[in-house]
């Protein structure tokens, strides 16, 4: 994705099924978003730690 763009809504509600949350039990959601930077191709191989062929496939080591 360029700078600034946006991904799809991925998650529009999270909510306990009725009736099956046992007494004394909520619910509890917390959502984690994690990227990694794809370029230059040597921040690919040196943070994963894989080899990026010229046609971009990823291998490891």
């Amino acid at each position: 994705m360029a700078a600034g763009d946006n991904t799809p809504v991925i998650i529009k509600e999270c909510s306990a099924v009725a009736d099956k949350t046992p007494e004394g039990y909520g619910l509890s959601v917390e959502i984690l978003g994690s990227v990694i930077q794809s370029t230059p191709k040597s921040v690919v191989t040196e943070n994963w730690g894989v080899t990026v062929a010229a046609d971009g496939t990823i291998s490891k080591g």
